[in-house]
């Protein structure tokens, strides 16, 4: 991406303030001819532009940000959506997008918004699993050589349909709902010869719940990622706590943290909150809403945050804590309270 030119005067500032706020994310993509499709309380971009591909950006229109998943997992404003479409520094974003505040005039936008009655069934896109691979071993061995997860982790998650690989040697990672049906699934590609990492949610996956599994326990583990989750399991197991003590949820990125609230509102058992998201910025400001947000609605739940020491998200402090032969025993008696 190209170097961002910020500038000195205040109102431009207030210029990009109003543009951040008044512009639609989701009516300018349509407007620039991509395909919106709405999916829960989100908008998924369909098809290519100048040979990059946006399918995997997810807009959220609540705070106008998306997040483009094969890139990065960062929730980032219309500026940078410009920035990135356009291949341009930030003063031509802005200047691009500054006539739009006013007027707001984007009328080659196309968004379905009036479904028939007659059509309401299909409204909601199936969630429809990639196709299976006759191996796992393109997947064993990314998790376990190069993520450092347990072997024993990996063998659970490949034993109760939570990990497989498919045709294009991806980790897919699925949850389930009680009834035992897919709710949400993605990809994790393997290949480490390639700079650029693939990740990828599957159309169709619920947002509302993200990648829940369910012990029945009574403390839930939130993470960014399901690699972050297997990390985090991998250091409590080696600890000598049992995996199954603990309920996860896996939020792919930090912008859809309201799941953790829909799963709290449906499992009255949970009386703690372990927020484990990245030691970064975006994390820590996923885990305030969170915080703030379980105060308000279920004020009884215990809320602690479990940071990564030395590293910014738990699968490099797991990778860390193996090369450099720190034990999860030391590690773990290190952490201040203890975890819940």
């Amino acid at each position: 991406m190209r170097k961002r030119i910020y500038f000195s005067k205040e109102n431009n500032q207030s210029i990009c303030q109003k543009i951040r706020e008044s512009i639609p994310i989701q009516d300018y993509a349509a407007s620039r001819g991509f395909q919106i499709k709405k999916k829960g309380s989100f908008y998924n971009i369909k098809g290519e532009s100048k040979n990059a591909d946006f399918s995997s950006v997810m807009i959220k229109p609540s705070t106008n940000r998306y997040c483009h998943y094969a890139n990065d997992t960062h929730w980032k404003s219309i500026i940078d959506f410009v920035m990135e479409l356009d291949n341009c520094d930030e003063k031509t974003a802005i200047q691009t997008l500054k006539p739009l505040i006013h007027t707001y005039d984007l009328s080659s936008a196309k968004i379905s918004k009036n479904i028939p009655k007659s059509n309401k069934q299909k409204t909601n896109v199936e969630l429809c699993l990639p196709e299976r691979a006759d191996t796992i071993r393109n997947a064993y061995a990314y998790l376990s050589k190069t993520r450092y997860i347990n072997r024993d982790i990996i063998d659970y998650f490949i034993y109760n349909g939570n990990l497989y690989q498919d045709k294009h040697d991806n980790c897919v990672f699925v949850s389930y709902d009680r009834q035992g049906n897919a709710k949400f699934c993605n990809k994790r590609g393997t290949n480490t010869s390639t700079k650029k990492r693939f990740l990828q949610d599957v159309p169709g996956s619920d947002y509302e719940h993200c990648f829940f599994m369910n012990n029945g326990s009574d403390t839930l583990i939130v993470t960014e990622s399901v690699i972050d989750s297997m990390s985090v399991m991998s250091i409590i197991q080696d600890y000598g706590i049992s995996i199954n003590s603990y309920d996860y949820v896996a939020l792919s990125g930090t912008g859809k943290w309201e799941a953790v609230l829909n799963i709290l509102r449906e499992n009255p058992n949970i009386k703690n909150t372990l927020l484990a998201c990245d030691n970064d910025k975006w994390g820590l400001s996923a885990m305030k809403n969170i915080r703030n947000n379980i105060s308000k609605n279920f004020p009884y739940i215990k809320v602690k945050d479990f940071l990564p020491k030395t590293e910014h998200d738990w699968n490099d402090q797991l990778k860390f804590n193996r090369i450099h032969g720190i034990s999860s025993i030391d590690y773990m008696q290190s952490e201040e309270g203890g975890i819940l």
